[in-house]
């Protein structure tokens, strides 16, 4: 079975783009602000979502996952809702919920909370498989990457992170990869480290959110593509 892919935003912090975020079948990895409007920009149902993960506690990862639980509440969600991240995630969220609306709604929803660092090889849906893999961003104590498989084929997805061990064991594991890379900002992989990397491993999809000037020398580098926002494709 192949899987669906699409970019849900491909900038970061600095970036006029939006955020990025992706949907993989009825997953969506990442919850950055803004991500409930992008979904709907993008006509993209809520209730189709089934998972969501978070790969690390900063805001550029997670702070629209109030104001879509929220939105999921107000709508009387009865679909059942995975969120997978760090351990703290579940306490952080509805902190955040309550600061912000005053209520505590998680319990009234069908949400589970699982904490990515038990997840290895697990199967997470009928059919695909899920592993986290320990990656470093800054001062974070638990950031991770992902692994993603099925029968027929599997991605990796490496989000905001600098250069660690962590990265080369996931690239390994993997046919696919959807990868962010910095200019000089060490809290991600440059684009010698990049180039690096693509040299050895399949890093196929990179989210564009670049200068043009850094755009085209991630172009040109082997085994690598740039993806846009609203890019679909399947692996």
């Amino acid at each position: 079975m192949f899987m669906n892919i699409k970019l849900i935003g491909h900038g970061d912090i600095t970036s006029k783009d939006f955020y990025t975020s992706v949907l993989i079948d009825h997953i969506l990895i990442g919850m950055p602000p803004g991500t409930l409007k992008e979904l709907k920009k993008e006509d993209i149902k809520t209730e189709d979502i089934r998972i969501i993960i978070v790969t690390h506690l900063l805001g550029e990862s997670y702070f629209d996952l109030p104001m879509f639980l929220y939105h999921e509440y107000l709508r009387k969600r009865s679909e059942p809702l995975v969120i997978i991240g760090p351990k703290d995630l579940k306490k952080k969220v509805d902190k955040l919920i309550k600061m912000a609306f005053k209520e505590r709604i998680i319990d009234d929803l069908k949400v589970s909370f699982l904490d990515a660092a038990s997840i290895q090889n697990t199967n997470v849906t009928h059919d695909l498989y899920f592993s986290f893999v320990n990656l470093k961003h800054k001062y974070i104590k638990n950031c991770y990457g992902l692994i993603i498989q099925n029968d027929q084929t599997s991605l990796g997805y490496i989000g905001e992170t600098q250069a660690c061990p962590g990265i080369p064991y996931l690239l390994k594991a993997v046919k696919h990869c959807i990868i962010t890379v910095g200019d000089d900002d060490l809290s991600r992989i440059n684009l010698m480290e990049f180039k690096d990397l693509a040299s050895k491993f399949n890093i196929n999809y990179v989210p564009v959110g670049y200068p043009d000037a850094m755009s085209k020398k991630i172009n040109e580098v082997k085994n690598a593509k740039l993806i846009k926002s609203g890019e679909q494709f399947y692996i």
